[in-house]
Order: C-alpha cells, then structure tokens, then sequence
C-alpha cells in the first residue's frame, strides 16, 4: 500500500492530507473564520465519504473528511449513479439565523440525478433543515431605501496605457438607509454607469471568457475613489489575462 503525504501552510492556515492507498484523510484548521458558528458532520459529492466541521468566528475553524474508492458511495443512502448526494447533520449560526440540520441537502438543486428515486428524493432532502432562532424576530427585518439625490454628473475616467484610453460616462449621487427597531445606518454614495466600456481580456477559463470584456458600471463613496479603484482594477486584469502589452483589437502601439 502506498503511503503519501503533503502539507500546505499560509498565515493563519494549515491543510493536511495523508493518502493510504486509495484513501485519503484531509484536515484544515485555521484562525481566520470569521463567517459563522458551524458544528455538523455528514458527507457530500463525489469526493468525500465523510466530513466533520466545526467553526467558531474569530477563534478557529476546523475541517476533517475522509475520501474513499468510488465504489463505497454505494454504502451511503440516495446516492445516485455519480455519488452527487450530500448530507448534513447538526447546527449552524450564519446571517443572523440559527440552524438546524437533519439530513440537509445543500447542493441538491445542482444536480439532475438523485438516487434511484430522482426529482422527487432530491426535491426532499434539500430542504430539510429548520430555522431555530432568527436575530429578526427580535430586531426586525431590516428596511432599505435608497434616494437618488443626483444624476447625471459626467465622469471621466482616464487609464492611460495608450493613446485614447480614456472613457467617458455618469453618475448618479444616492442616499441609502438601512433601519429596524435598534438601529439606523445611512450612506451616501456614486453608481458610474460608462457611456462606452472600459476594455480588458477575458480570463480565457471558458468558452464565454475567452474574448474581451469591458466595465460598464461601479461605485464608491466618491467619485474620485470609484475612478482610482476601477483604474487600478482594469490595469491588473489586462496584465493578469492579456500581459503588459495588452491591447483590444483596432488598437495600435
């Protein structure tokens, strides 16, 4: 049997995995988890038998899974012909909702096939979980809206890798209010909306990404920032996906 090991450390982040012949046991702990409480176990997809998790935001966050040879998934209830089910057991805290899981299904609305049963086991299983506490029921849904204050403020934005390479559109200047029973939080901000696209090329990923795109539209608490921040953006998507050199069909160095 063979035996390999490989280890990936970052700051804040440790992934292990240790193959023993067609196994495979993985564990991730890390310090940076800052999404929510989570403390359940289950299983899911094609690649792990059995998973285990538990996150505590701003303390830890600790994963552990075992992999097995495919044909194991037969050992494992509703799992159709590709081992696409997914379970979960136990609790989980994420935006403000307390969570109970009994068998969830949190992938079930990606895949066509489930289990001998279909449409039927799949449409079930997804949504078996039941909301425990809601931080609303105490604070209320928050309210939005949003006043347009202005519209209409021509902007500029000029990046400046070749000749031309300025493009021109509006802004609209708008008062956002979010409000329930305790709190009240408001902003202003800048929506840009580009008369012509700023150009960059596609990541080339797939066949939809594979030409040029462009930005047609972002934000930002002033217009100033907006522009900077889109600037700055557009510069390392050309040189990340097209090289330094990068220019869009027409345009001559």
């Amino acid at each position: 049997m063979n035996i390999h090991r490989h280890v990936i450390r970052k700051k804040g982040n440790w992934r292990g995995y240790l193959w023993l012949g067609q196994f495979c046991l993985s564990l991730e702990v890390s310090t940076r988890w800052r999404s929510g409480f989570i403390a359940r176990w289950g299983y899911g997809g094609q690649e792990r038998f059995l998973t285990w998790c538990l996150a505590i935001p701003r303390l830890m966050f600790l994963h552990a899974a075992i992999e097995t040879p495919f044909k194991w998934h037969r050992l494992r209830p509703w799992d159709g012909k590709y081992g696409e089910a997914h379970r979960e057991f136990g609790v989980g805290a994420t935006n403000g909702v307390l969570r109970l899981y009994f068998g969830h299904d949190a992938m079930g609305t990606w895949y066509g096939t489930h289990g001998r049963w279909g449409w039927f086991t799949r449409g079930i299983c997804k949504n078996l979980e039941v909301a425990l506490f809601r931080v609303e029921w105490i604070t209320g849904k928050n309210r939005y809206t949003r006043e347009v204050l202005e519209a209409g403020i021509p902007v500029t934005v000029e990046v400046g890798q070749w000749t031309g390479d300025t493009y021109h559109g509006t802004a609209e200047r708008a008062h956002s209010t979010w409000k329930n029973r305790f709190r009240t939080i408001e902003r202003d901000d800048y929506t840009i909306s580009m008369t012509e696209g700023i150009p960059f090329p596609g990541k080339g990923e797939n066949s939809w990404d594979c030409g040029d795109d462009a930005y047609y539209g972002f934000g930002g608490s002033t217009i100033d920032k907006a522009v900077a921040n889109i600037v700055t953006a557009t510069i390392q998507d050309r040189t990340r996906h097209g090289g330094p050199n990068w220019r869009p069909e027409g345009v001559v160095i």
